[in-house]
């Protein structure tokens, strides 16, 4: 193999640093609800808020399981981070506890069909001998995301306060949706390669 293995298979990489951004969003929402619930008042309410995040991501993922697998799925990406973003947006205007738990449950609808349509489409990107290591890439990505989006949601809430602070997984959604536009016609082309499709 190339020295730099599964990092050379085209739109690879691409899709590594969307989920990068996409784990921004899941670990500045985690970090930014706690600091949010505690301004209010109502610390103990935390877990109960994200878990909200979460429920939507269940619900999404359970419907998303619904819709065929069938052909191509690399526009997917495109649709789905535009969805995280814009139903993750209006947190930045939350005027209380309850609308935060509506508003989040209504965001995380979008997140686990974006991270299934992910994993479903990155072993398409690589050879069968390098699934390991292309799993292992984009999966980094998303963790690494985790870290950052916790890290970079912490400062803005010491600096400028919890509401503020959504900016970070808003913006981090946002930036997904833009890579993943940028980066459309290279995975479609890509993985049409793969499954032996003609490449217009």
């Amino acid at each position: 193999h190339h020295v730099l293995g599964a990092f050379t298979a085209p739109g690879l990489l691409g899709l590594a640093v969307t989920l990068t951004l996409t784990g921004a969003v899941f670990g500045g929402m985690d970090v930014v609800v706690l600091a949010y619930a505690e301004d209010y008042g109502v610390k103990a309410l935390g877990g109960a808020l994200v878990g909200f995040f979460a429920a939507g991501s269940l619900v999404g993922g359970l419907l998303y399981g619904l819709v065929p697998v069938d052909g191509q799925i690399a526009r997917r990406m495109t649709v789905w981070t535009f969805a995280m973003f814009a139903l993750l947006a209006p947190v930045l205007w939350v005027p209380n506890i309850p609308v935060l738990a509506v508003n989040g449950f209504v965001a995380g609808l979008a997140i686990a069909p974006t991270l299934i349509t992910a994993m479903t489409l990155c072993p398409r990107l690589v050879p069968t001998s390098q699934l390991n290591e292309g799993m292992t890439i984009v999966v980094t990505g998303l963790l690494i995301g985790v870290g950052v989006g916790s890290a970079a949601a912490g400062q803005v809430i010491e600096s400028y306060g919890a509401h503020r602070a959504f900016l970070v997984p808003v913006a981090a959604a946002a930036l997904a949706f833009v890579l993943a536009l940028l980066s459309r016609s290279r995975l479609v082309a890509a993985e049409r390669r793969a499954l032996g499709a003609p490449v217009p």
